[in-house]
């Protein structure tokens, strides 16, 4: 297997929490803003550019869709002078959540043939979602990395698209991916029937 087997990777959405230092009030704020209430908790949306917050009615902020951790510390710096004109302070600390990135391999896969091989993977290729109402086919081999927690996801598509998940740093998701190309370089070399023809 060639040594580009995956091509570049891309982080599509880092999830990360603060918090609004305590005590606070959301009244000024929320003057300003309606709480939503389709959750539980009742929240505030807000957005700078690509990136979208949820302040919480019990301070948590979580912020989404940034795509690298430079993103994530300019986005909260942004929210940081926006909540201080209602009179809120943001924590300066935060934690990321959850990363979620996506690579492409050089070469697309034979689903059925390659969950033999992956010890902790699952496969069902009738599984559907229907989050629309709608029955969509989903094909994909769901991998497991062998650590307990935090629980590090793959889901291998037949195209060779890999979306990576559960991550909480980008040193732990480069790592990971590192380890899953040895693995499947492994696997194709020694059973060339896992790559499509």
């Amino acid at each position: 297997m060639q040594s580009d087997y995956i091509t570049k990777i891309n982080i599509n959405n880092i999830i990360a929490k603060s918090d609004i230092v305590p005590p606070f009030s959301l009244s000024s704020l929320s003057a300003a803003y309606r709480f939503s209430t389709q959750h539980v908790l009742s929240r505030i949306l807000v957005s700078f550019q690509h990136s979208y917050f949820s302040i919480y009615n019990t301070g948590s902020v979580i912020s989404r869709s940034s795509r690298s951790v430079s993103d994530v510390e300019a986005s909260f710096h942004r929210l940081r002078s926006f909540l201080a004109t209602y009179d809120l302070e943001l924590s300066v600390h935060y934690v990321i959540l959850n990363i979620v990135a996506s690579a492409n391999l050089s070469s697309p896969l034979n689903l059925s043939a390659l969950s033999l091989y992956l010890s902790t993977c699952s496969y069902d290729p009738s599984s559907s979602l229907s989050d629309d109402g709608h029955e969509h086919f989903v094909k994909c081999v769901t991998f497991h990395f062998r650590e307990a927690r935090p629980h590090y996801t793959a889901l291998i598509f037949p195209t060779g698209n890999v979306i990576f998940t559960g991550f909480k740093s980008v040193a732990e998701l480069q790592l990971h991916i590192s380890k899953l190309y040895s693995l499947l370089s492994e696997i194709t070399l020694n059973h060339p029937e896992v790559l499509a023809k």
